[in-house]
Protein backbone atom coordinates (compact mmCIF):
# COMPACT_ATOMS: atom_id res chain seq x y z
CA UNK A 1 0.00 0.00 0.00
CA UNK A 2 1.52 3.50 -0.88
CA UNK A 3 1.10 5.40 1.78
CA UNK A 4 0.99 9.60 0.62
CA UNK A 5 1.32 11.28 3.88
CA UNK A 6 2.08 8.58 6.58
CA UNK A 7 6.30 8.43 6.28
CA UNK A 8 6.87 7.56 9.51
CA UNK A 9 5.03 4.14 9.00
CA UNK A 10 6.64 3.27 5.93
CA UNK A 11 9.84 3.67 7.55
CA UNK A 12 8.82 1.36 9.95
CA UNK A 13 7.87 -0.51 7.84
CA UNK A 14 10.95 -0.49 5.53
CA UNK A 15 13.20 -0.58 8.85
CA UNK A 16 11.48 -4.29 9.24
CA UNK A 17 11.92 -5.06 5.66
CA UNK A 18 8.15 -5.71 4.96
CA UNK A 19 7.76 -3.60 1.92
CA UNK A 20 7.22 -5.47 -0.81
CA UNK A 21 10.01 -4.50 -3.75
CA UNK A 22 6.96 -3.40 -6.27
CA UNK A 23 5.58 -1.43 -3.93
CA UNK A 24 9.21 0.28 -3.24
CA UNK A 25 9.09 0.42 -7.25
CA UNK A 26 6.06 2.28 -6.82
CA UNK A 27 7.77 5.01 -4.93
CA UNK A 28 10.69 5.23 -7.01
CA UNK A 29 8.56 5.70 -10.50
CA UNK A 30 6.65 8.50 -8.43
CA UNK A 31 9.62 10.53 -7.32
CA UNK A 32 10.97 9.87 -10.61
CA UNK A 33 7.61 11.70 -11.83
CA UNK A 34 8.04 14.26 -9.67
CA UNK A 35 11.42 14.77 -10.50
CA UNK A 36 10.71 14.95 -14.11
CA UNK A 37 7.16 17.35 -14.00
CA UNK A 38 8.63 19.82 -11.37
CA UNK A 39 11.91 20.36 -13.69
CA UNK A 40 9.95 20.55 -16.96
CA UNK A 41 10.02 23.88 -18.64
CA UNK A 42 6.20 23.55 -18.83
CA UNK A 43 6.09 23.47 -14.78
CA UNK A 44 8.71 26.05 -14.93
CA UNK A 45 6.73 28.34 -16.80
CA UNK A 46 4.29 29.01 -14.11
CA UNK A 47 6.60 31.46 -12.67
CA UNK A 48 8.82 32.39 -15.53
CA UNK A 49 7.90 32.56 -19.12
CA UNK A 50 5.60 30.73 -21.37
CA UNK A 51 6.95 27.56 -23.04
CA UNK A 52 7.85 27.15 -25.97
CA UNK A 53 6.03 24.03 -28.45
CA UNK A 54 9.32 22.45 -28.55
CA UNK A 55 9.68 22.60 -24.98
CA UNK A 56 6.50 21.20 -24.36
CA UNK A 57 7.22 18.40 -26.87
CA UNK A 58 10.78 17.96 -25.29
CA UNK A 59 9.10 17.58 -21.48
CA UNK A 60 6.62 15.26 -23.06
CA UNK A 61 9.38 13.53 -24.85
CA UNK A 62 11.63 13.26 -21.30
CA UNK A 63 8.50 11.92 -19.42
CA UNK A 64 8.08 9.51 -21.91
CA UNK A 65 11.59 8.17 -22.13
CA UNK A 66 11.78 8.54 -18.09
CA UNK A 67 8.89 6.26 -17.23
CA UNK A 68 9.76 3.72 -20.33
CA UNK A 69 12.77 3.74 -19.06
CA UNK A 70 12.99 2.69 -15.45
CA UNK A 71 10.04 0.25 -16.34
CA UNK A 72 12.55 -1.58 -18.58
CA UNK A 73 15.10 -1.33 -15.97
CA UNK A 74 12.52 -2.75 -13.71
CA UNK A 75 11.81 -5.83 -16.25
CA UNK A 76 15.65 -6.39 -16.45
CA UNK A 77 16.20 -6.46 -12.78
CA UNK A 78 13.23 -9.01 -12.46
CA UNK A 79 15.18 -11.21 -15.33
CA UNK A 80 18.16 -11.26 -12.08
CA UNK A 81 17.96 -11.53 -8.67
CA UNK A 82 14.55 -9.25 -8.44
CA UNK A 83 16.56 -7.30 -5.42
CA UNK A 84 17.63 -4.64 -4.97
CA UNK A 85 16.13 -2.49 -7.50
CA UNK A 86 15.96 1.11 -5.94
CA UNK A 87 19.61 0.67 -4.60
CA UNK A 88 21.31 -0.42 -8.17
CA UNK A 89 19.14 2.55 -9.75
CA UNK A 90 20.26 4.74 -7.15
CA UNK A 91 23.93 3.90 -7.26
CA UNK A 92 24.15 3.25 -10.62
CA UNK A 93 21.85 6.17 -11.74
CA UNK A 94 25.37 8.62 -10.98
CA UNK A 95 27.78 7.31 -13.32
CA UNK A 96 25.07 6.81 -15.93
CA UNK A 97 23.86 10.09 -15.56
CA UNK A 98 27.71 11.75 -15.72
CA UNK A 99 28.08 9.61 -19.23
CA UNK A 100 24.81 11.05 -20.35
CA UNK A 101 25.83 14.52 -19.44
CA UNK A 102 29.11 14.19 -21.46
CA UNK A 103 27.46 12.78 -24.28
CA UNK A 104 25.55 16.48 -23.73
CA UNK A 105 28.50 18.48 -23.69
CA UNK A 106 29.76 16.14 -26.88
CA UNK A 107 27.09 17.19 -28.75
CA UNK A 108 26.11 20.69 -27.34
CA UNK A 109 29.25 22.36 -27.10
CA UNK A 110 30.70 22.13 -30.94
CA UNK A 111 27.45 23.28 -31.82
CA UNK A 112 27.54 26.00 -29.71
CA UNK A 113 31.04 27.11 -30.64
CA UNK A 114 29.82 26.26 -34.66
CA UNK A 115 27.17 28.65 -33.36
CA UNK A 116 28.91 31.36 -32.33
CA UNK A 117 32.40 31.14 -34.72
CA UNK A 118 30.51 30.59 -38.25
CA UNK A 119 27.25 31.86 -37.93
CA UNK A 120 25.54 28.37 -38.18
CA UNK A 121 22.03 28.83 -38.04
CA UNK A 122 20.92 26.59 -35.21
CA UNK A 123 18.39 27.79 -32.32
CA UNK A 124 18.78 27.32 -29.25
CA UNK A 125 15.70 25.33 -28.74
CA UNK A 126 16.94 22.93 -31.36
CA UNK A 127 20.53 22.75 -29.95
CA UNK A 128 18.56 21.89 -26.03
CA UNK A 129 15.77 19.44 -28.32
CA UNK A 130 18.58 17.46 -29.91
CA UNK A 131 21.02 16.97 -27.08
CA UNK A 132 17.91 15.43 -25.10
CA UNK A 133 16.51 13.59 -27.56
CA UNK A 134 19.92 11.14 -27.30
CA UNK A 135 21.28 11.91 -23.61
CA UNK A 136 17.67 10.39 -22.14
CA UNK A 137 17.65 7.12 -24.13
CA UNK A 138 21.55 6.77 -23.58
CA UNK A 139 21.11 7.21 -19.97
CA UNK A 140 18.49 4.44 -19.54
CA UNK A 141 19.89 2.43 -21.78
CA UNK A 142 23.23 2.27 -19.49
CA UNK A 143 20.30 1.68 -16.72
CA UNK A 144 19.46 -1.48 -18.67
CA UNK A 145 22.93 -2.84 -19.05
CA UNK A 146 24.12 -2.17 -15.89
CA UNK A 147 21.12 -2.92 -13.80
CA UNK A 148 21.40 -6.28 -15.93
CA UNK A 149 24.72 -6.83 -14.92
CA UNK A 150 23.92 -5.91 -11.08
CA UNK A 151 21.40 -8.43 -10.88
CA UNK A 152 22.83 -11.29 -13.05
CA UNK A 153 20.73 -10.67 -15.62
CA UNK A 154 23.78 -10.83 -18.25
CA UNK A 155 25.77 -13.79 -16.07
CA UNK A 156 26.03 -15.83 -19.32
CA UNK A 157 27.63 -13.07 -20.73
CA UNK A 158 29.71 -11.93 -18.01
CA UNK A 159 31.45 -15.64 -17.74
CA UNK A 160 31.87 -15.57 -21.52
CA UNK A 161 33.27 -12.34 -21.31
CA UNK A 162 35.99 -13.26 -18.14
CA UNK A 163 36.63 -16.71 -20.41
CA UNK A 164 37.36 -14.76 -23.43
CA UNK A 165 40.23 -12.57 -21.42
Amino acid sequence: MIYFIDDEKLARELRDNVTPEFEKFGYFVLISLWSVISSSSSYIALTFHAPTAVERLLDFYILVVTMTGIWTCYDRNKEGDHRDFITRMTCLGFPAMIRAYVLGCIIFIPAKIAQAKFDVAITDDFLVALTNLLMWPYLYWRLYKTVGIASGADQDKDKAKSAAV
